[in-house]
């Protein structure tokens, strides 16, 4: 398991920040990703009107 913040990404690759330190992730590797907080969709629909 590794916890940071998406700071990047292209067609194949994650770059995910922890602790000062980058590190790149290929996608196919990636099976779930996790948000540290909930995520408030239908709120952002109605923001965007």
């Amino acid at each position: 398991q590794m916890r940071g913040v998406i700071t990047g990404f292209d067609s194949f690759v994650v770059i995910l920040e922890s602790d000062g330190k980058q590190q790149m992730l290929y996608k196919h590797a990636i099976s779930t990703i996790v948000p540290i907080a909930a995520i408030d969709l239908k709120g952002a629909e109605e923001s965007e009107e």
